[in-house]
């Protein structure tokens, strides 16, 4: 049995450093020198370690700031079709790469601190301490909680679990953080290719009853050019034949229209009620001639359409049809003049008249674009176009100027389909206007004025939006008559795309950075008087029991080895926990659980071979 020492008193440690000891230059008796003593043993997979740390942070925040404002990397790619169903392989994105880069940092800075621990505990042996001091230490190095709770006791290896600590959850979601999205644009030239009838079918938009002379003009839509209309007035976006853009394409595209060639004139203009208005007819005698009881030639407003021949066949037909639109426009301020007492004797109303008198020839024209195949949401719809709405309408170039006949093929003999005629048609029916100005025969101007009416009115020139809404038109009609045989177009236009881009918060990744070097510098210090060790050193329970003189381990050569050349000697020796006697005083004997040796004599019997112990880790003898 044992003897136990019944002192209290708390027990002084210290292990020899064997480093000249296991050093090969001191088997030849040779001295060591000071640059080799601190080579010796140099802890090079912690310091490999903590450099791959640094190299990868370095990466990762290259990474992030390399590819700050970059278009988002694609999550997969198509690789194939089987029994048509899409195959996409995944590809790594920055997020997957941060996110392994964070487990790779605390993976490596794990080991390290873990070497670095374990190196700071064997030098406390070296100096000497209680046991309280040494279970102290192994307390900080295994445990946050014991590392940020020490207090004043607060040491090397305290800092280093808090520092490993810091980076394990701290840099990775600094890291993550500080790489976003944000929704942006990207712009590049793409080929498209349309099809659009590049003029308007003969006969395609009204139908003349009566005789067939461009005078009398259409009488009604054709069928098609009905819907054309329809469609105009309800606003339905036009989509065309077109493939090659995805997202927004500006550009040009060919088809039919008019080309607008304008001249314009302005002239005084002034309105009376006085009988003796030299500049408009006399109100009273207007009368005898105007059944709707207003004076006339006091228009202030107007826009009148017409259909114009330009050019006649040998037979003196008409081939070639222009349109022509006047517009006419003021801009007025009423002077009223009165007599003494205030009340008003006559109301005049003065200003300058602009009129613009175009002739519209037919022609192919080149049309500014915006086409959209992308809906609010981001999905992909069928492709709309608009004509742009920022574009001058007077500046759409022609390519060519064209010949459109007057009738089409349907000619009976009353009636016909007319090419243009509908349009104008329909030009009258949207935008014709006459508004004139006048007081009845038997008002006063004093009741006029008292009634709250003025004549002090601003027209503006309708004539861009006028000409704007007829190629829009033009446009519907090239898009409709489209059919198979229509010849396919090819384009070049910008094309931009609604993209998420990669946004970088430096701030982030540099918290990250300095996180991940701080704990770095917290941890290095654990490292300090490795030379003095001399071997490797671990905390195996193993190579810490034969350190405190544990009898089980005791080898005739086994003089302070690392673990793994400790179980070289007795690794193959059966131990079991079991209570052994010891001695207490006088007679008293106390049993204490100890892992002894089975193969000591004097050891208790080992009971046999369980099979479940091989579940808990045991042996048999």
């Amino acid at each position: 049995m044992a003897d136990v020492s019944n002192e209290k008193k708390e027990p002084s440690v210290a292990i020899q450093s064997t480093t000249d000891s296991y050093n090969p230059d001191t088997e030849t008796q040779r001295p060591v020198s000071t640059v080799k003593k601190y080579l010796y043993h140099i802890p090079w997979a912690s310091a490999a370690e903590l450099l791959v740390v640094v190299l990868t942070i370095v990466g990762a925040v290259v990474l992030v700031v390399c590819i700050d404002g970059k278009e988002q990397w694609p999550t997969s790619i198509h690789v194939g079709t089987i029994r048509g169903r899409e195959l996409r392989m995944s590809l790594i994105t920055p997020a997957t790469i941060l996110s392994i880069a964070h487990s790779i940092i605390a993976f490596l800075i794990g080991l390290a601190v873990k070497d670095g621990i374990t190196m700071a505990w064997w030098r406390r042996t070296l100096v000497g301490g209680t046991v309280k001091s040494l279970d102290q230490d192994y307390r900080f190095g295994t445990s946050l909680k014991n590392a940020l709770l020490a207090g004043k006791e607060i040491n090397i290896i305290a800092v280093a679990t808090i520092g490993a600590a810091i980076a394990a959850m701290a840099q990775g979601p600094l890291m993550q953080r500080s790489l976003t999205t944000k929704l942006s644009t990207a712009d590049s030239s793409v080929t498209m290719k349309a099809q659009i009838a590049d003029e308007i079918p003969p006969g395609y938009t009204g139908v003349n009853l009566g005789s067939i002379t461009y005078r009398r003009g259409a009488s009604f839509y054709t069928n098609e050019f009905s819907s054309v209309m329809k469609n105009y007035t309800d606003r339905i976006p036009m989509k065309p034949i077109i493939s090659g853009c995805n997202g927004t394409c500006t550009g040009l595209i060919r088809a039919p229209g008019w080309v607008p060639v304008c001249t314009v004139s302005t002239v005084p203009y002034q309105y009376s009620s006085f009988n003796t208005d030299t500049q408009n007819p006399d109100k009273a005698g207007d009368l005898n001639n105007n059944s709707s009881g207003l004076p006339s030639g006091s228009d202030v407003f107007s826009v009148l359409f017409s259909d114009v021949p330009s050019v006649g066949d040998a037979n003196n037909n008409i081939v070639w049809m222009q349109m022509q639109l006047d517009v006419s426009y003021t801009s007025l301020q009423q002077l009223n003049d009165t007599n003494a007492d205030g009340t008003v004797t006559s109301m005049n109303c003065n200003g300058t008249k602009t009129t613009h008198s175009c002739t519209l020839s037919p022609a192919l024209i080149e049309y500014p674009i915006i086409i959209n195949t992308q809906q609010a949401n981001g999905s992909i719809q069928a492709p709309v176009v608009q004509i742009d709405p920022s574009q001058d309408p007077f500046s759409y170039k022609p390519v060519s100027y064209q010949n459109l006949s007057l009738v089409g093929d349907d000619v009976t003999g009353h009636s016909a389909t007319v090419t243009t005629n509908g349009l104008t048609l329909a030009l009258k029916q949207l935008y014709g206007s006459y508004f004139t100005l006048a007081t009845y025969l038997n008002a006063t101007d004093e009741e006029f004025v008292k009634i709250g009416q003025t004549c002090a009115v601003q027209f503006s020139n309708p004539t861009p939006d006028i000409i704007r809404a007829l190629n829009e038109i033009t446009l519907r009609i090239g898009l409709g008559a489209t059919n198979r045989t229509t010849p396919v177009a090819t384009y070049t236009v910008l094309q931009t795309k609604p993209v998420n881009r990669y946004k970088v918060t430096a701030e982030y990744w540099a918290s990250s950075l300095a996180i991940t070097l701080l704990s770095i510098a917290m941890i290095i210090p654990s490292f300090y008087g490795w030379w003095q060790l001399g071997r490797k050193v671990s905390l195996n329970p193993i190579e810490m029991a034969e350190a405190f003189n544990a009898p089980v381990l005791q080898h005739q050569d086994a003089i302070h080895k690392d673990a793994d050349h400790l179980l070289e000697l007795v690794g193959e020796r059966k131990v079991k926990y079991v209570p052994v006697e010891h001695e207490v005083g006088e007679g008293s004997v106390v049993q204490k659980m100890e892992i002894v040796d089975v193969a000591d004599p004097a050891a208790p019997a080992v009971a046999s071979e369980d099979r479940r112990a091989k579940w808990v880790g045991g042996w048999h003898a």
